[in-house]
């Protein structure tokens, strides 16, 4: 994921546009500037493949809950299917799976086979897919790290470790290849890998498809690249070789000890173009750390507490190197995927340069007094000042807003300088203590200013031995998913009011049918494509003036083994083509033909009068026949054709993609539709070529606003669709049928295994693939049609049927997502992509329905929704803390009111 995203600076008209980086800036083939090293000849591949593992045990608090655990060979498909997924695997969640680190780099590899106790990633001997391949740009200790995943956890809940397992690859050869076995420390077991290394002689760069240009005071432009020979990713940012950045200066950072803390992104390796000098960190794939914070809303005083220690090392290190780094801010600070604490900034590279400095773009929340003030020595300022803001990042881990927060930019500052400091009580006394003594104004008698060991031995870390927070060997609580997200940290503009949010969604009309071809799903019955010439046979064609419809029959035709039409009155004959199939047994009729007219206002059958059998059309021939009728429109056969030949009538049409039902109650056409049902239609069939949960009848008949039918499909519709219904019904503020569908009982809230998983989302035993990195671009699962009716309504300001939802039982903490740009015009913005309804209704400045939803119980301090194998987009952190700041100021006045 990127590390560098848009901010208060970022001016989008100097953003270069996406697309290739031209070859002569960065050629496929870069020249990279290499460092000398007595034992390695890099730059190398390092691949490791995990054979098995023998006697792996669960720590003894686990043991009951996998007692019961099922055979993963046996066990079932995921729930992904269930769900909307349209492909699915076996269920290997009880497998463990291995996270495998080499130079902070860190790769996911599943267990394939096996137990529990003895797992089995690869067969030695047999062609290995399961491996993972690290660049090596210096020697290093590669690291294994193995954990079970609960079977009954949350996705983003803590994985069980079993231990860990080091080798320090040999490096001194342009190729070797070690096989061993390795002992598991702090747990049970062993574990079986392969290792090789060799030389990479060629390095091919290729830019990844997420890759974002831009522009800062510092950088060129950055954007995210992967090798092709390894797929690491990287971030990476070029500087003009005008900069007065030398060779040395570029193997001083490379070599700088900044790159030897865990906690620091390391610079991994550097190359120069002809203009361009560029420089590589690893990705860190697990996200934001204050993303994190947002979806919290504050952490738990543990998790708070080991990611405060170990950005506390991280500094101290810094401070070791170079005193002079005190610019960091929310956006340095990552998780890598095992949910440590990295902190990235492509700054650190003019650590110890002479005749540079770094150029600070923190944000006022975060600096402290004398920095706001510029007073103070430059040894005060680069020492102390950082401990001030470290103390600002336990106070919004804790409290989910700085401390001196105003909406107003002047009064923010002034509360930084002179308004007193208020601690929640409710927090731990040595919390409360250590925030009061790193925020002292005063720099000089500021916790830290005497170096980091004085906050080390503060009581608040009398829990943790800082020892193995140094060596990372604290499990974090979290471990985060594999995600990219951009930092938001915008300026925010007020919002007009806004209206009519979900207006011009589809409504096709009856004359115009989309045609979508029906794709055939495997291993079914397969419906032949029916078409009907659209001439009328013209040889015995005597026919002038307009043509009635009621005149047409339909007639079955032995000799010819197919349907046609005959008109009574111009005696003109109309073939129905391609119904032709192969030969099935007749069924015994009396019969030469069968015709089916319509006559003063009465359908009626005519046979052949002789007594001889007929071949009776089989189903693909009426199912035929019937998309013929309805294509010409010719309403007045259904009936008897529904009566005459039994068909199913559950299959897609070949002229629009839509199954029989649908159309006809696009057409309004009532007595049809209920013959239809009568029938056997059912409706909530979708069509082959739609990826909905079905119900469109229902849908189409409440965007007609016909009360009709709503009431009839209502009845017949499930869960769901109705309450997709229900959303539109909203949206259109057709209260008549809001009423309808709220007294036939229709839900107002959907619930979070409703929303189908969009097929570019494959789920690996806990573990996801993804064919993009955008989840919600193309989303087939129809994300717009899954906003709770509550949403809806609140986006209207309609504060009556936000009223009217609430009385039927609309569930005021409703989490929604993905209110997007997709469903908005692009001049209205909408920055809570994902949340809750009271911050919906905050953003959009509607305090009386604020009011009327915290009179009915809204919870602002719940954490944001999540919905599994979705990643909410970042609410920008200025929009995000005006928002919370005020509703804990409705909330607290409300308090005080009652």
């Amino acid at each position: 994921m990127s590390a560098f995203g848009p901010s208060e600076e970022f001016d989008p008209a100097k953003t270069k546009p996406r697309g290739s980086i031209p070859k002569d800036d960065f050629p496929p083939r870069p020249e990279i500037i290499p460092i000398e090293s007595q034992n390695l000849h890099g730059p190398g591949i390092l691949t490791v493949a995990i054979y098995e593992g023998l006697d792996l045990t669960v720590p003894s608090e686990y043991e009951e809950a996998f007692k019961h655990e099922q055979d993963p060979l046996t066990a079932p498909t995921t729930a992904t299917q269930a769900r909307g997924s349209l492909l699915s695997m076996p269920d290997h969640q009880n497998l463990p799976h291995a996270v495998l680190e080499f130079d902070s780099s860190q790769i996911h590899v599943k267990a394939r086979s096996g137990t529990l106790k003895n797992p089995v990633w690869e067969k030695e001997r047999g062609r290995s897919y399961n491996y993972a391949k690290f660049d090596v740009f210096r020697p290093g200790e590669l690291t294994i790290r193995l954990y079970a995943k609960h079977q009954h956890s949350r996705e983003r809940s803590q994985d069980i470790f079993l231990g860990t397992a080091k080798l320090y690859p040999c490096f001194e050869h342009e190729s070797s290849s070690q096989t061993r076995w390795l002992q598991i420390n702090n747990g049970t077991g062993r574990l079986h890998i392969k290792v090789e290394y060799a030389k990479n002689k060629t390095l091919h760069i290729r830019t990844s498809i997420d890759h974002e240009f831009y522009k800062r005071d510092y950088v060129d432009y950055g954007f995210r690249v992967g090798i092709l020979s390894s797929n690491c990713c990287y971030e990476c940012i070029s500087i003009p070789k005008s900069a007065n950045f030398s060779h040395s200066d570029v193997i001083q950072a490379l070599l700088s000890p900044v790159n030897n803390n865990p906690f620091i992104a390391p610079l991994k390796f550097a190359a120069q173009t002809p203009t361009k000098l560029c420089f590589f960190w690893a990705s860190m794939s697990g996200g934001y750390l204050f993303y994190y914070l947002q979806m919290a809303q504050r952490f738990r005083i543990d998790r708070a507490r080991l990611y405060t220690a170990e950005i506390l090392v991280a500094l101290e290190w810094l401070h070791d190197v170079d005193p002079s780094y005190y610019h960091f801010e929310p956006r340095n600070f990552l998780l890598d995927s095992m949910g440590h604490v990295v902190l990235h900034d492509p700054r650190l590279i003019y650590l110890g340069i002479e005749g540079t400095e770094i150029e600070s773009d923190i944000t006022v929340d975060y600096l402290a007094p004398e920095l706001l003030t510029s007073k103070g020595s430059t040894s005060t300022i680069t020492t102390a000042s950082k401990w001030w803001t470290l103390g600002v990042f336990l106070y919004e881990m804790l409290t989910g807003l700085p401390p001196f927060y105003n909406e107003d930019m002047q009064e923010r500052c002034r509360n930084i300088l002179s308004e007193p400091l208020e601690v929640s009580k409710l927090l731990p006394a040595s919390a409360q203590d250590l925030l009061a003594k790193l925020l002292i104004r005063n720099p000089g008698e500021r916790l830290g200013a005497n170096g980091a060991s004085e906050i080390k031995e503060h009581p608040f870390f009398d829990e943790l031995d800082w020892n193995k927070v140094a060596r990372r060997e604290y499990e974090p609580a979290f471990k985060p998913p594999e995600l990219t997200a951009y930092f938001e940290h915008r300026k925010h503009q007020p919002l007009a009011e806004l209206v009519h949010l979900f207006d011009g969604f589809e409504n096709r009309k009856p004359d115009k049918p989309t045609t979508v071809p029906a794709a055939i799903e495997p291993h079914q019955p397969a419906i032949v494509p029916v078409a009907i010439e659209s001439h009328r046979i013209t040889a015995q064609s005597t026919s002038v003036g307009v043509e009635k419809k009621e005149d047409w029959e339909l007639v079955w035709n032995i000799q010819d083994q197919a349907f046609h039409f005959f008109n009574c009155s111009t005696k003109d004959k109309k073939p129905i083509t391609n119904l032709k199939q192969k030969y099935t047994p007749p069924t015994k009729q009396h019969s030469q033909s069968i015709s089916i007219t319509h006559q003063d206002g009465k359908a009626s059958i005519h046979e052949s009068s002789d007594a001889n059998v007929h071949d009776f059309p089989n189903e693909t021939q009426r199912q035929g026949a019937l998309d013929a009728v309805l294509k010409n429109k010719y309403l007045h056969l259904v009936p008897v054709l529904l009566k005459e030949y039994t068909t199913d009538v559950n299959f897609d049409l070949s002229f629009t993609s839509q199954t029989p039902l649908e159309y006809v109650t696009e057409l309004g056409d009532v007595p049809i539709v209920e013959l239809f049902l009568a029938t056997g239609a059912d409706a909530n069939t979708s069509t082959k070529s739609s990826y909905t949960l079905g119900g469109r009848p229902l849908l189409s008949a409440v965007q007609q606003g016909n009360h009709e039918l709503v009431k009839i499909l209502v009845q017949k519709t499930d869960r769901i669709p109705c309450t997709r219904a229900l959303g539109h019904a909203i949206t259109k503020r057709d209260i008549s049928i809001i009423n309808i569908l709220l007294a036939n009982g229709v839900k107002c809230d959907f619930k979070d295994s409703d929303r189908p998983l969009d097929p570019k989302c494959r789920d690996h035993g806990g573990y996801r693939e993804l064919f993009t990195f955008n989840m919600t671009y193309g989303d087939k699962s129809e994300p717009a049609e899954y906003t709770p009716p509550l949403i809806r309504a609140i986006v209207l300001g309609d504060e009556d049927l936000v009223r009217l939802l609430l009385a039927h039982g609309a569930d005021v903490n409703i989490g929604f997502h993905d209110l997007n740009s997709s469903m908005l015009p692009s001049n209205w913005p909408i920055n809570i992509n994902c949340g809750r309804p009271i911050q919906l209704a905050m953003e959009l400045e509607h305090y009386n329905m604020v009011q009327l939803l915290l009179d009915k119980g809204a919870d602002i301090n719940l954490a944001q929704p999540i919905l599994q194998h979705h990643d909410c987009k970042m609410i920008p952190r200025m929009v995000y803390h005006q928002i919370i700041s005020r509703l804990r100021s409705m909330t607290l006045s409300a308090t005080i009111a009652n």
